[in-house]
């Protein structure tokens, strides 16, 4: 164990590599907070912000979000945020299905260039593809996490 007093930091089995951190092994285990910029025509759902974390070599992405208008969400699907963050973002693609408001569910991707991607929205009459926020006030919450 190393105890660095000047950058106020712990390693085991390592020298910290940063102030206020805990490493071991090599790897940073402080939790650092990241941010997501959400894509045109999309909106945070009741201050519900997306928030990236992490903690380790474990990342932690969760939100809801809801279009300002019309989006189709067939297979093809939109995108709707962006990890800013490359430390953040996964090293390869990772995908949940996720319930949105009511029965309704869709399809969200995370790619490894962080581009957020929801597509294959079945919603709560189990009709396929077209959402129209002036019609409806569904939303879409998300959580998953992912090992880098």
């Amino acid at each position: 164990v190393f105890f660095d007093r000047l950058r106020a930091s712990v390693g085991i089995n390592c020298f910290p590599d940063s102030d206020n951190a805990f490493w071991v092994n090599g790897i940073d285990y402080t939790y650092k907070t990241g941010t997501v910029t959400l894509a045109s025509g999309w909106q945070v759902y009741s201050g519900a912000t997306p928030l990236v974390r992490r903690q380790g070599r474990t990342v932690y992405l969760n939100g809801v979000v809801q279009p300002t208008g019309t989006v189709t969400l067939d297979t093809n699907g939109v995108d709707i945020g962006t990890i800013d963050d490359p430390d953040m973002r996964p090293t390869e693609t990772v995908f949940i299905l996720c319930q949105g408001s009511g029965t309704s569910l869709f399809f969200l991707r995370v790619y490894t260039n962080g581009k957020i991607h929801i597509e294959r929205l079945r919603d709560m009459a189990n009709t396929n593809g077209t959402y129209n926020n002036g019609t409806s006030s569904m939303w879409f919450p998300f959580s998953l996490s992912w090992i880098i």
